[in-house]
């Protein structure tokens, strides 16, 4: 058993400390912890209570906290929150005068704030925002005004202590005395941090594979320009849609986001076409949309995909570019030079070009890049180039060391190889 005061004096703590020290602080609480409370309390320590990919939702927001505050508190909320705008510093401020007793005399436990709040996210349907406030008006009765603060900011989604994924790496490295490095190759294959943690304390970081369903963390391309001019590059066209990855599994399709959003739900008009897919795979791609031939911009698609419902007469032709391979058959390609990974996505899926509707892969040109250039001639609504090493391999969740994006200005290239 762990009570919850713990785990908000140590956020408070940390919201106080010296960057250089907080992991520290954060590796002094989970090295005392039993395997099974790892997960959790990584979970609530970054007040994220699930991993990004599920679809979930808190379902409160500050209105929604206030009015439970006011429904067991004598302050007057609503000028406590014109005076601290947090919702944090008004749980805290209104907890320390309450208007009832809590029911039980026994602090709060760190697994019963963590069951209570996804207790909260998974409340559907008639009456949902009903109940939603009664289990944090339970919460918030039972707490210490300290308490009160970091179950709001939880609720909230936002911790306001300065303790990010880099943080929490360096602290789970230094618990169980391993490579930072290491806990940063396993949080890109499973980028989730209290899963890591508990792989951590049982040795098996290494065991952490590649898995269809489960999103990867993106490898980043910078902007830049080409310094070898003798080496051949891959340039695929860049456009103005959304990065996304799409993965095959068993019956079962998934797209996620570069931030590991689940936006499966607005790709029912392309279902057909990825159930087709006869492999499983993950596979790097841009989200297109066309509206009567014209392709939208970036915030069209963002609004597009946040719909809450998708109808089959959206005037929106969703369409999917496939540009890259990362795992195929129970294979992990990300090791793999690029033209392999290519080649491989060129033999499952074809070698169409792009197309105003469902699924394609991105043109590519091989091509040196030489002293007198020319235009690269590519679609309308390209807005640059991405430059692919051919022999580099696919880093999960850091910058590429070889790949760049080259903006529309300079997309200047001749000669093919």
């Amino acid at each position: 058993m762990l009570a919850y005061t713990r785990i908000a004096s140590l956020l408070e703590d940390i919201s106080n400390a010296e960057r250089s020290d907080k992991a520290g602080l954060a590796a002094g609480l989970m090295a005392s912890l039993p395997e099974e409370m790892l997960c959790p309390c990584v979970r609530l320590l970054m007040g994220e209570l699930w991993p990004s990919w599920e679809k979930r939702v808190m379902g409160m927001g500050p209105e929604a906290v206030e009015e439970c505050l006011k429904e067991i508190s004598t302050e007057d909320v609503t000028n406590l929150r014109e005076t601290f705008g947090e919702m944090g510093l008004v749980a805290e401020a209104a907890i320390r005068h309450k208007s009832q007793h809590a029911i039980s005399t026994e602090p709060l436990q760190m697994m019963q704030v963590y069951n209570s709040l996804n207790r909260v996210s998974r409340q559907h349907g008639l009456e949902s925002e009903h109940r939603r406030g009664a289990i944090l008006r339970g919460l918030l009765l039972e707490a210490e005004p300290i308490e009160a603060k970091y179950i709001a900011r939880t609720v909230m989604r936002n911790m306001w202590v300065g303790l990010g994924p880099q943080t929490l790496i360096a602290a789970i490295a230094k618990t169980f005395d391993v490579e930072a490095e290491q806990i940063r190759k396993a949080y890109a294959l499973m980028p989730e941090l209290g899963m890591v943690a508990r792989s951590a304390s049982t040795g098996a970081l290494a065991e952490i594979r590649i898995k269809p369903s489960r999103p990867v963390r993106p490898m980043l391309i910078r902007q830049g320009k080409i310094s070898d001019a003798s080496v051949p590059r891959a340039y695929i066209p860049r456009y103005s849609g959304l990065r996304v990855q799409v993965h095959k599994a068993g019956g079962e399709f998934f797209v996620y986001t570069m931030r590991l959003r689940d936006i499966t739900s607005a790709m029912s008009s392309l279902f057909l076409e990825l159930k087709a897919i006869s492999h499983d795979l993950i596979v790097d791609a841009e989200l297109l949309g066309y509206r009567n031939g014209l392709m939208l911009g970036q915030h069209e698609m963002v609004r597009y995909i946040n719909r809450r419902t998708h109808s089959r007469h959206s005037t929106v032709a969703p369409v999917l570019v496939l540009w890259d391979m990362l795992y195929l058959d129970g294979e992990d390609l990300t090791p793999f030079a690029y033209e392999e990974r290519r080649k491989r996505l060129e033999e499952v899926l074809g070698a169409k070009g792009v197309t105003l509707t469902g699924i394609s892969i991105a043109e590519q040109r091989v091509l040196e890049w030489t002293g007198d250039m020319v235009e690269y001639s590519t679609r309308e609504g390209s807005k640059g180039l991405i430059a692919r090493d051919l022999l580099a391999p696919y880093q999960p969740g850091r910058f590429s060391d070889s790949d760049l994006y080259i903006g529309a200005v300079e997309k200047r290239v001749e000669g093919r190889r």
